[in-house]
């Protein structure tokens, strides 16, 4: 979903709006979807879909689509045009891309430097995926501010934005 995030330039936005479903297990421990389906809707109307089965990405737009099946499985696309497509300097907005994201974090710590995902595009991502979340457990659609980082007009969701305490590990009582 990064990637995807990335790639929509909403690293520092998010959704406008999320549909959630997902089955969760019962007379267990754990209470992470067993499957999902989240839709989520970006500035522009831009679709994305995040759902269980795989870790691959793929984009479609009006002259086609490009993705992999997964994270290191080659890009293919609906023509060779697209895959030969060469994007030119000015008009590219992608980052370059790093030796991984998770070595990059290690080296931003060493060197305290910014990692390739800075702490705030990580909150940004981090939030997507909660509120779609929330949206699975209420199991309805849901309309979200990404600047006020709040639903709009829900209040049932909004109280889900955080959990109780951790009681002697409670952030009032670490800070």
């Amino acid at each position: 979903m990064d990637t995807a995030q990335v790639a929509l330039f909403q690293e520092h936005g998010g959704p406008l709006a999320v549909d959630g479903k997902g089955e969760f297990p019962t007379d267990t421990m754990s209470n992470t979807a067993l499957s999902y389906e989240i839709k989520y809707t970006y500035p522009d109307n831009v679709k994305m879909t995040v759902k269980s089965g795989g870790t691959g990405i793929a984009f479609f737009g009006t002259d086609g689509w490009a993705g992999s099946a997964s994270w290191r499985d080659p890009l293919k696309a609906s023509s060779q045009d697209i895959l030969d497509a060469v994007i030119a300097p000015e008009t590219n907005k992608m980052y370059p891309i790093p030796v991984g994201e998770h070595q990059a974090f290690i080296d931003g710590v060493k060197s305290r430097k910014m990692p390739y995902y800075s702490p705030k595009d990580i909150h940004r991502l981090s939030s997507a995926m909660h509120i779609g979340n929330i949206s699975m457990r209420l199991g309805r659609n849901l309309e979200w501010d990404p600047v006020a980082e709040k639903f709009i007009d829900d209040g049932e969701a909004d109280a889900m934005r955080s959990g109780d305490g951790r009681g002697e590990w409670a952030l009032e009582n670490i800070v």
